[in-house]
């Protein structure tokens, strides 16, 4: 699939019902890629707004991918781009404080989100997350996350506020997130 509107995450749920998000899924965005075509699914995804999806079948995609080379290069890079992602999460929820972590959350969704948009750099994104969604992104707990907005809120690098994102000084939390 691919995301052509709206906002979902992928996400592995442990056997007590812990959640690990390991995605956030914004347009543009493929979904699908599985180590093993045809077997289980190892993640699942959910929708966090109205969403609209291209399908692409596995047969079409197969055909399309032998008849467009191009194609394919451009899948392996989406592959490789999504598995860059997933390493620096990673990363982040293995070294970096949870101020780091939250800082470079929401600076590569706002990123991205800008790079899909014509809106000048400073503009707000829209940003369905709840604090829940971002603590179970990077490893932190609701409360934790309610914290360290808070302290980068006063620190005049953001405002999340009515299911927006807007980063003030978008410098400094790229030094917050090291």
């Amino acid at each position: 699939f691919t995301l052509l509107e709206g906002w979902a995450f992928h996400y592995r749920l442990l056997e007590d019902g812990r959640r690990q998000i390991t995605r956030v899924l914004l347009p543009g965005d493929f979904i699908g890629f599985q180590a093993e075509l045809g077997g289980p699914a190892e993640n699942a995804a959910q929708a966090l707004t109205d969403c609209r999806f291209c399908v692409f079948p596995h047969e079409a995609a197969k055909a399309m991918i032998s008849e467009q080379p191009e194609l394919a290069i451009r899948l392996i890079w989406i592959v490789a781009r999504d598995e860059a992602r997933v390493e620096e999460l990673l990363t982040s929820i293995g070294r970096r404080s949870a101020r780091e972590r939250v800082a470079l959350f929401l600076l590569e969704l706002y990123y991205r989100m800008r790079l899909r948009d014509t809106q000048p750099l400073g503009s707000e994104i829209p940003l369905p997350l709840t604090q829940e969604h971002i603590g179970d992104a990077l490893g932190l707990t609701s409360v934790h996350v309610n914290r360290t907005l808070r302290e980068l809120r006063e620190a005049g690098l953001l405002i999340v506020s009515k299911r927006t994102l807007q980063i003030l000084d978008p410098d400094g939390l790229v030094i917050e997130a090291g």
